[in-house]
């Protein structure tokens, strides 16, 4: 945990490659708070490409990026960001309410729209595609793999047998269903009372077997009646697939470990009222200044306890302060800069004053 008085370009050189979980970039707007907020449109895009370059390199292969903004000057770096490879998983605004400065001004005076809101964008990288289902997603893995000679042996069982995928659908009473057991795409192994189902319409209308009777296995243990080596064939290749299907869960995993976190939780609405911090212990001072709680929120949805977030514009340092306030089981790891010494020292002492009890 480190909080930086220097530029985050020389920060972000020195950190490792692919070491941060979680980007929170809440930089310039371009609403003249000072020499470095005055660029605006195109000008603003080509002032942030040198730190979007650094985000790329410190960032994980699968990791998440925060850009606050507003509308307009989220809107302007979107499409830069998109066109980088990030995708885009939605926006959250922050209402202010009425307690903005704007809205407190004579509407005879204003000649633009008051700004009551703030927008985040949220965007992340994969370095594998998430799953929409893991379970399905891991049996049909298991299925396609070329290891799966199960799907292999009962192609070849019902093409010797002279029968075809529309007489296993008649087999079954499906339209498309019994696709799935010959078929490397949403492969599933049949249920015994599938499997019973397309052993005796082989019998009936398939050709005659040289040997032993279709879809029953010669490695399956057990001889006897017809019905119990066929029991026995299935009991063996269910255990067989349910190796296969152990290895890709542990790959499944694996996974899960490795792609970025995206834990909503209760977290729902995209639309988060939160009042401006006012004078008092909590207050930072810095003119930017937002509530922890919209801070806290985002690092719960996208990281995890021990992951690293960067902060490459400290300002009032809001990672830095929630990570700190964090308990130790949740806590997570954080580098910030900021370039004003002013913010840098007020930060320190509110790290040391309010640690533990921020939220």
């Amino acid at each position: 945990m480190t909080l930086h008085n220097r530029n985050a370009l020389e920060v972000a050189a020195e950190m490792p490659e692919g070491s941060a979980r979680l980007v929170y970039c809440d930089g310039p707007y371009g609403l003249d708070f000072g020499e470095w907020d005055r660029a605006k449109g195109s000008a603003l895009v080509e002032w942030y490409a040198p730190f979007f370059d650094a985000f790329d390199r410190v960032a994980m292969p699968s990791s998440s990026l925060v850009v606050w903004g507003r509308s307009e000057s989220w809107a302007w770096l979107h499409t830069d960001l998109t066109a980088r490879g990030w995708r885009f998983c939605g926006s959250v605004v922050w209402d202010k309410g009425n307690a903005t400065t704007t809205m407190r001004a004579d509407p005879d005076t204003l000649r633009s729209w008051p700004q009551t809101h703030e927008v985040c964008g949220i965007y992340q990288r994969d370095e594998l595609q998430a799953p929409t289902c893991a379970a399905t997603t891991v049996a049909y893995a298991a299925g396609a793999s070329d290891r799966n000679w199960i799907r292999v042996w009962l192609g070849e069982q019902w093409k010797a047998a002279g029968l075809t995928r529309a007489d296993a659908n008649r087999a079954m009473g499906t339209a498309t269903m019994a696709n799935h057991y010959f078929v490397a795409s949403q492969w599933a192994l049949p249920t015994w009372d599938a499997y019973q189902q397309l052993a005796a319409y082989a019998a009936e209308h398939g050709r005659e077997p040289d040997g032993l009777p279709w879809l029953v296995h010669p490695d399956a243990p057990g001889l006897g009646a017809t019905y119990e080596h066929l029991r026995a064939t299935y009991e063996h290749l269910r255990a067989e697939y349910e190796h296969l299907r152990a290895e890709y869960e542990h790959l499944r995993a694996e996974y899960e470990r490795l792609r970025a976190p995206f834990n909503l939780g209760s977290i729902i609405g995209s639309v988060w009222r939160e009042t401006p911090p006012t004078i008092g212990a909590g207050r930072h001072g810095h003119p930017c200044e937002k509530p922890p709680a919209l801070t806290r929120r985002l690092i719960d949805v996208l990281t995890k306890p021990g992951e690293l977030i960067f902060e490459p514009f400290g300002g009032s340092s809001p990672v830095a302060r929630c990570c700190e306030a964090m308990p130790r089981d949740l806590a997570r790891r954080w580098v910030s800069c900021e370039l004003d010494a002013a913010h840098v020292e007020r930060t320190r002492a509110m790290l040391a004053r309010t640690q533990g009890a921020l939220l």
